[in-house]
């Protein structure tokens, strides 16, 4: 995200590190957090037409950045996200950490040490739930018309976000999500979804094999998706800078999912500035197909 480092200490990782969404999770379980810790839930969107924006010093007007990041994990990338933007100061966002159950409590926990309750907010998601639900929008021809809400379960501690939900954002991103055949598959769908329904979206993929199994997997997610999407690989420190890698280390590619002419990637902040670096380095499958 830019802008300065985030202390080790900012951040715990106490909670299992496999936080990543597994294929059929269900997430309607009755898995307890901790009641008393504070409750980050994020706006209450059924009582509060207009959420209550971040504390910031910015000035803007524009409506809050909403985001959702996907097997958010500990919450660093969010974490990192919303306080890049903060000490920018051009404007306010609400991203949302997702993951599975177990790890929405050592997210909140992490976006507590960083104080920043009132912009970052944990929530569980399931990817099947949530690409069964889009497929359903798409069918009936209300993608991207609803209105923003919020789910909880019925102890009313944990928020859970649904398509529903997800289809009223800007951004929609994650990291290292793309590991195995089959999570591949599955996420690379929901963020087509999501790019369908007009968010921006942005992957960062270690490319472990040949990076061309990657990206014939992106153009199958492609294929079931609005055809006017076209993505972009960025440089993975987004011309940033960062220091020297580790002895094996290997680098991250970026890849920006969106329609080429989204007004999101004209607003101005952060998803400008993507839409800044993209400019020229846009790939429709169509495109990329006669490439070959």
């Amino acid at each position: 995200s830019g802008g300065g480092e985030i202390p080790a200490s900012a951040v715990t990782t106490s909670s299992p590190t496999s936080c990543c969404n597994s294929i059929g999770n269900n997430n309607n379980n009755n898995h307890n957090t901790s009641s008393n810790s504070s409750n980050n839930n994020g706006p209450n969107l059924e009582t509060s037409a207009t959420p209550a924006p971040p504390t910031s010093s910015s000035t803007s007007v524009a409506a809050p950045l909403r985001a959702v990041e996907l097997g958010a994990g500990t919450g660093l990338a969010s974490i990192a996200l919303a306080s890049s933007i903060r000490r920018a100061g051009r404007e306010t966002c609400e991203v949302y950490a997702t993951d599975l159950p177990h790890c929405v409590a050592l997210i909140r926990e992490n976006v507590k040490r960083n104080r920043l309750q009132d912009c970052v907010f944990p929530a569980e998601l399931d990817w099947n739930l949530c690409l069964a639900e889009a497929q359903n929008s798409f069918d009936s021809g209300s993608i991207g018309s609803s209105s923003a809400s919020r789910e909880t379960t019925d102890d009313g501690v944990r928020p859970q976000l649904s398509w529903k939900t997800i289809q009223s954002f800007d951004f929609i991103f994650g990291g290292d999500l793309t590991f195995s055949d089959q999570l591949r598959s599955l996420v690379l769908d929901v963020v087509v979804a999501a790019s369908s329904a007009g968010l921006v979206a942005l992957i960062a993929h270690e490319d472990r094999d040949d990076l061309s199994l990657f990206e014939h997997a992106l153009e199958q997610a492609f294929s079931k998706g609005s055809k006017d999407l076209s993505y972009a690989k960025l440089p993975s420190d987004l011309g940033l800078g960062r220091e020297e890698k580790d002895a094996g280390e290997q680098d991250a590619v970026l890849f920006l999912i969106a329609r080429r002419d989204s007004a999101k990637l004209n607003r101005p902040g952060f998803l400008g500035n993507l839409g800044k670096v993209a400019a020229k380095d846009w790939i429709a499958p169509a495109e990329q197909s006669e490439k070959k």
